[in-house]
């Protein structure tokens, strides 16, 4: 491929440069094996020293994304093998620079959660664990679940959080070399685990409905164990699924034996209504719903509801460890959400969160380029990745690169992804930055 000015000529610094540079390869702007321009060529085009980009590229040569052969130039390297394929949480930085607005990491709103502080009134006086045979779930807690999620004939377990419970049915549930179809763009994290457990992941495609028909029978018809879904609130994209399409999902899974596995990691933070192919035409489901994302973090606490012997399995194989989730935290969790039953606090801070999103999506020239309201983060289309992200870094925002949500690296994909949670006020220069990278139609 050939470098023009307009790609690179608002880059100011190294940084931003291998910055642009690692997003345009791993979006597929370069292909494996091609040729950079010379770092002149580069230098001149960029408006920048010559030894600026030789540090850039040299950075670049560090992670692995290039090459450099003397003579024979600076080339992009091959594919890195699955186990190198970049983590989400080594994308985003842990930290940014004081005063840079964070819109990179996907957390929720922290101000938003109950002060736990005033429900630890709790009646601890018939409270009481004295063997290692404790049963893992919690009565009180037990019910709550059931009135909100409407467990019926299903059995329930609880873990240290979504990735734990889905770490936990991949686990006991497929086999090592087992095909398991997963949505593109996915939580990268979800890839991670199939990859540890040597489990084949299948991408699916999708659009604004949800995954596609299409993709599914073809993934149905390869000989795939299983499928991982988000129904709600899909992380990255914000999509959810409408119920049309899950009725159209439902009759290609009927007769295909999958397993499906909802990762409902939204829990109660939400302001749609309900979306699960539980107990749809007798399919087999396993979903987990996650409590983090309103309560926070540190609860670190999701439930599994599924048939009785998934749910035995995941229970047995616990006990060679941790066992159970501690019953303190479980009966604080059954108080939160009897709170919630109560005040509709949940549903508040859903609807805080869609305004929130529509805020952004409303500012932009192009608002319906957002083709969901729902959840934490904003998927926006851009014209180039790399040269958005810097952008905003110059304007002092930080967003996450849409390409690392994507399973297929092949594939030449330009979004971003903005965390809105806590987007109380949208800065007018994160609007013409994103305004001025928008693609013209979508």
């Amino acid at each position: 491929m050939t470098l023009i000015k307009s790609d690179i000529e608002r880059v100011q610094s190294a940084e931003e440069l291998a910055l642009l540079l690692r997003q345009m390869i791993l979006s597929g702007t370069f292909k494996q094996g091609e040729r950079l321009p010379p770092i002149r060529e580069i230098a001149r085009l960029a408006s920048l020293a010559p030894g600026t980009v030789a540090k850039a590229i040299s950075e670049l040569q560090k992670d692995g994304f290039v090459t450099t052969e003397g003579r024979g130039g600076t080339k992009v390297a091959r594919k890195r093998a699955a186990q190198e394929r970049p983590r989400l949480f080594s994308m985003i930085p842990n930290e940014v620079a004081p005063g840079v607005l964070d819109l990179s990491n996907g957390f929720p709103d922290s101000k938003l959660f109950i002060p736990i502080t005033a429900l630890l009134d709790l009646d601890l006086s018939h409270f009481e664990i004295n063997n290692y045979l404790t049963p893992p779930l919690l009565d009180e807690l037990s019910k709550e679940i059931d009135e909100r999620f409407k467990v019926e004939r299903s059995s329930v377990t609880i873990t240290n959080g979504s990735l734990d419970a889905i770490d936990r049915i991949v686990a006991t549930t497929l086999t090592k070399g087992s095909k398991v179809l997963i949505e593109d763009p996915t939580f990268p994290p979800l890839i991670d685990i199939l990859e540890r457990h040597g489990v084949i992941a299948v991408p699916l495609s999708m659009d604004e409905f949800g995954v596609t028909p299409k993709s599914l029978l073809e993934g149905v018809r390869g000989g795939a164990s299983a499928v991982i879904l988000q129904l709600r609130c899909h992380n990255p994209t914000a999509i959810t699924t409408t119920k049309e399409r899950i009725e159209e999902l439902a009759d290609q899974l009927l007769e295909s034996g999958l397993l499906v596995i909802e990762d409902d990691h939204s829990g109660l933070t939400r302001s749609t209504d309900d979306r699960t192919l539980m107990g749809y035409k007798d399919l087999e489901v396993v979903r987990v719903i996650g409590f983090s994302k309103l309560y926070g973090p540190d609860l670190r606490i999701a439930a599994i509801i599924g048939p009785r012997q998934v749910i035995q399995r995941i229970n047995e194989d616990r006990r060679l460890g941790p066992s159970w989730t501690s019953h303190l935290i479980q009966r604080l969790l059954a108080r939160l959400m009897h709170h919630d039953r109560s005040t509709g606090h949940n549903e508040e801070v859903a609807r805080i969160y869609r305004e929130r999103m529509r805020g952004l999506a409303q500012s932009l020239d192009t608002p319906d380029l957002i083709v969901s309201r729902d959840g934490l983060n904003a998927w926006i289309p851009t014209r180039s990745e790399g040269a958005t992200i810097a952008d905003l870094a110059r304007v002092g925002v930080a967003v996450a690169p849409g390409s690392i949500f994507n399973f297929d690296l092949s594939l030449n994909y330009e979004y971003i992804r903005v965390t809105t949670a806590s987007l109380e006020r949208v800065p007018k220069s994160l609007i013409e930055v994103l305004n001025r990278w928008l693609p013209p139609s979508f």
